[in-house]
């Protein structure tokens, strides 16, 4: 089992911020008796859509057509081949990646074999995408179940009795979209806290793929609020506990040794309302390409030491955080080509430290978001 290295000290502008935002979100949260009812929305017409943005959008919907048509183990390999072409088209986010592997795994791994696991990431990123293109025909026709295996789904059961709402904890790891499938298609109610695409017709695209496949969503900017509500319905809410956040959303912890701005919501919310967090992962089968393996890991109960010094409550959100962000370590030293090591996880430098001075900006511009 990963150590936990020791957690950061949290800033005097940091303390009691997450505390305080979650008082004023419950406040403003609507009763679940005194909700106001939905009605008409805005019957004003919408425009259409210019056409080149319809013209993305029918490609799309042919591309998806054509894979869902043709036999998986073909669908995999046009999948494997389009990460090879995004391995090459995309060199500026492939040295990004290199860089960061080099930073954590580079004295546990040779450099042929970080090069093989930024491919591999390629790869499985491909075949992603074509599987989630697949799901809906699959869910439709029922035969999720020849896709993935499950083990430990009791430790979810056990979480749900307790009747404080789940959080759900994972990362961009492996096929983190048919883990959310999942969740729908086993009838939990279970929602997913995301953020939108910057490509407006992918996002509505991708937005639409969700809503076929019964995926539920609650965007960033306005998750609070309804994440207190559907935790006090006792529904699962699922977090991505991996990308770089700004100083005046987390907390640094230690991540592969390197201090890592992370989303304390989390453990704001486990602290709060008691709420069990369920950790869970899904990997390819090494052997077999078209099969997948969701694994739950035992429920984790929020460990409060009370107010230690002049940190307070926030030492509690910190440890906890820093306890979460090993189980994802972990993981990914498990499975390196699974997580997404192009994104610059470790962006946001702690005050004192020059922000976007994580190293990659050596890199040049292109390496800068």
């Amino acid at each position: 089992m990963l150590g936990i290295a020791s957690p950061i000290r949290a800033t005097g502008a940091d303390r009691n911020r997450y505390h305080m935002a979650l008082q004023i979100a419950e406040q403003d949260a609507p009763s679940l008796k005194t909700a106001a009812p939905v009605t008409g929305g805005d019957t004003t017409p919408v425009a259409r859509p210019p056409i080149r943005e319809r013209v993305v959008w029918a490609v799309l919907r042919l591309i998806q057509a054509g894979v869902a048509a043709m036999p998986l183990r073909w669908a995999l390999w046009i999948g494997r081949r389009m990460g090879d072409l995004a391995h090459a088209a995309v060199y500026p986010r492939t040295r990004v990646a290199l860089c960061q592997i080099e930073w954590a795994l580079g004295n546990t791994l040779t450099p042929s074999e970080r090069r093989a696991v930024i491919r591999g990431m390629y790869r499985q990123f491909g075949q992603g995408v074509v599987e989630f293109l697949r799901l809906p025909r699959m869910v439709e026709a029922g035969r999720l179940d020849e896709l993935v295996t499950v083990e430990g789904e009791a430790f979810l059961r056990e979480a749900h009795a307790q009747g404080r709402g789940v959080l759900i904890l994972t990362a961009h790891y492996g096929n983190f979209e048919l883990l959310a499938t999942f969740f729908a298609a086993r009838g939990y109610r279970a929602n997913l806290v995301t953020r939108r695409l910057r490509n407006g017709v992918l996002d509505r695209f991708w937005a639409e793929q969700r809503r076929r496949l019964n995926i539920r969503a609650i965007f960033k900017e306005a998750s609070l609020k309804e994440v207190i509500g559907r935790l006090r319905r006792n529904e699962a809410i699922g977090y991505v506990l991996d990308q770089n956040m700004g100083i005046d959303q987390g907390v640094f912890v230690e991540f592969f040794g390197r201090p890592a701005c992370t989303l304390s919501a989390v453990a704001v919310l486990a602290k709060r309302f008691g709420s069990p967090v369920v950790p869970v992962f899904i990997t390819r089968d090494p052997v077999d390409p078209t099969r997948h393996r969701i694994v739950f890991e035992r429920p984790l109960a929020f460990e409060s030491r009370g107010a230690q010094g002049a940190r307070g409550d926030d030492a509690d959100v910190v440890e906890q955080t820093q306890r979460y962000t090993a189980v994802i370590e972990r993981r990914v030293r498990e499975r390196p080509d699974h997580w997404i090591w192009i994104h610059r996880r470790w962006k946001t430098r702690p005050p004192g430290e020059a922000q976007g001075g994580d190293g990659v900006n050596k890199l040049g511009r292109e390496g800068a978001s």
